[in-house]
C-alpha cells in the first residue's frame, strides 16, 4: 500500500504542476482555450500512462488488476474532488474517467514477454 501511496502522491503533484503550467500559458494568451483543453487531457493521460507503467515494472507479476486498482484510486480521488468543488458529474467527466482507466490498463499490455 505504501508503494501505491507514493505513486498517487507523485501523480497528484505532476498533475498539479502540469495544470498550473498550462493555465499560466493560457492566461498569458500563448495557447487558446481549445488547445488548453486538449493539452490538459493529453498531459494527464501521459502522466497516468507512465506512472502506471512504473507500477508494472516494479511488480514481478504482469496482472492488469494492479493497474485497474491504481486507476480506480485516481478516478475516486478526482470524483471526490469534483463533488467537493461542486462541479458535479456530467457526460464529459465520465468519458474523462473512462479514458484514465483504459490508459492505465493498456499501459500494462505492452510488456515484453
Amino acid at each position: 500500500m505504501k508503494k501505491y501511496l507514493k505513486v498517487y502522491l507523485r501523480v497528484i503533484i505532476e498533475i498539479l504542476i502540469s495544470t498550473i503550467f498550462l493555465t499560466l500559458l493560457s492566461h498569458i494568451n500563448i495557447i487558446n482555450n481549445t488547445i488548453y483543453n486538449y493539452l490538459e487531457l493529453i498531459s494527464i493521460v501521459l502522466i497516468i500512462y507512465f506512472n502506471s507503467k512504473k507500477i508494472v515494472n516494479k511488480k514481478d507479476d504482469v496482472i492488469p488488476i494492479n493497474n485497474l486498482k491504481f486507476s480506480l484510486g485516481i478516478v475516486l480521488f478526482f470524483l471526490v474532488l469534483n463533488i467537493i468543488l461542486g462541479n458535479g458529474i456530467n457526460f464529459k467527466t465520465i468519458i474523462y474517467f473512462l479514458i484514465i482507466i483504459i490508459v492505465s490498463i493498456l499501459s500494462n499490455m505492452k510488456k515484453k514477454v
